[in-house]
């Protein structure tokens, strides 16, 4: 296996699992009314430690295949020499020990069953996102223009981690608002239906923002161009059509099939369960597209 095909699954590793914490969290931690978190945490607890596992052991992954990738040989990723280059010579070292911290607490927490755990994961994992926005092509820019590109990456994280974690918990909360009508469950969704609209909207608007960023600095003073399908440009227009498809899913989830299920369509709920799952896929395809174009040169 190639050094950056190990890379872009370990980023993939981390990525998925530390996106479905934070928007799981918040979802849950937040928006779910208490009552009925409780009732669903103990469901949802064995996969957060899993989840937690995966992104602490993909973080810790990430540095050997740095120390790898810095001496072009599988060898240097065991080689302390390589492994103190990384950690000490390169804006790397620091980026990794705070990721290492951050997803180091976030396993602590999902094994705890310490009050406001949930909450507590999803900041943590937000967190952890924020050190995944600060490497990658962000990290090639100083000064203010890197500055924005950071803050605009993170954005991007959060709005689509807060979608793409907060799908698994809708399983559930359908199956209790398909009982209950007028219940927690109900307005579990109602929630999320607000504050998902706001969460696509910033995925589609920072991803936009990135976009200009990425390419218009890669393209140069001749400006954005979209005529060379590059290999970077062919797997972000990829990751964009998945973020489109997920986005008419979304829409027609909120507005075709859950109107059709509140005027009585008892297959309006396989409907939705099968557009959910479909987003949740779709999502997870944008996250492996991010991963191995994170790696390439833009342009």
């Amino acid at each position: 296996m190639e050094i950056d095909t190990g890379m872009a699954v370990v980023r993939w590793l981390r990525d998925v699992p530390t996106l479905m914490l934070w928007g799981g969290g918040i979802y849950s931690g937040v928006l779910v009314p208490p009552a009925l978190r409780y009732r669903l945490e103990p469901r949802f607890r064995p996969w957060q430690v899993l989840a937690a596992a995966t992104a602490a052991l993909s973080v810790a992954a990430s540095l050997p295949l740095q120390a790898a990738a810095l001496g072009g040989l599988w060898a240097d990723a065991l080689t302390p020499g390589r492994l103190a280059d990384v950690l000490f010579e390169t804006n790397l070292g620091p980026l990794w020990v705070a990721q290492a911290v951050a997803a180091a607490a976030l396993l602590g927490l999902s094994l705890g069953r310490l009050p406001g755990r949930t909450a507590a994961t999803a900041v943590v994992a937000g967190l952890l996102l924020a050190g995944v926005a600060a490497g990658g092509h962000a990290a090639m820019r100083a000064g203010v223009p890197g500055l924005l590109q950071r803050g605009a990456t993170w954005l991007h994280l959060l709005a689509a981690g807060f979608w793409l974690g907060s799908l698994p918990l809708l399983f559930p909360i359908l199956a209790e608002a398909a009982r209950d009508t007028h219940g927690d469950a109900v307005l579990a969704l109602r929630r999320f239906s607000t504050v998902g609209h706001a969460a696509v909207a910033g995925v589609l608007a920072t991803g936009a923002i990135n976009a200009a960023l990425v390419l218009g600095h890669a393209s140069g003073p001749g400006g954005l161009s979209w005529t060379d399908a590059s290999p970077y440009r062919t797997l972000l227009a990829l990751k964009i059509a998945c973020a489109l498809l997920m986005t008419a899913l979304a829409l027609l989830n909120r507005y075709g099939f859950l109107r059709q299920w509140i005027r009585g369509d008892g297959r309006a709920m396989n409907r939705i369960r099968g557009a959910t799952l479909t987003e949740i896929g779709l999502g997870i395809m944008a996250v492996a597209l991010v991963a191995v174009f994170g790696l390439l040169e833009p342009g």
